[in-house]
């Protein structure tokens, strides 16, 4: 798994080997992110069920101002993390939220949060 554009472009990622889980491929990311084009750039930017991460990460490597993860799997969580310090100096521009994304959307939206793009890439098994 690797960062497919950006200022980042090339860096390899880790991917979960929890069971059944598996990461938006490379090929799609670079698809999805060739579509939206520069209409986040500068922006904030919101990834629900963040996983490692790459989604967002894709984003802010491609010009996107911030970047808020909302991720509530402690193992996804730590492996976000892991893949967050691969990235040299992001830490102003990146939040985490240790959350259900259920219960986090309401307090985003008491406190008037705004992004510009919103990923929504919920796990296969979750049932959603």
């Amino acid at each position: 798994m690797r960062v497919t554009g950006g200022r980042f472009c090339g860096l390899r990622l880790l991917g979960p080997s929890h069971q059944g889980l598996r990461p938006t491929t490379d090929l799609v990311r670079e698809a999805l992110f060739n579509i939206l084009g520069t209409t986040f750039l500068n922006g904030r930017v919101l990834d629900l069920f963040a996983g490692s991460g790459a989604l967002g990460m894709e984003a802010l490597s491609r010009g996107a101002k911030s970047i808020s993860f909302v991720e509530r799997n402690p193992k996804s969580l730590r492996l976000l993390k892991q893949n967050l310090q691969r990235l040299p100096d992001v830490a102003a521009e990146v939040r985490i939220f240790p959350a259900d994304v259920f219960k986090i959307l309401p307090k985003f939206s008491r406190e008037e949060e705004k992004f510009d793009l919103i990923l929504i890439d919920p796990p296969y098994q979750a049932n959603l």
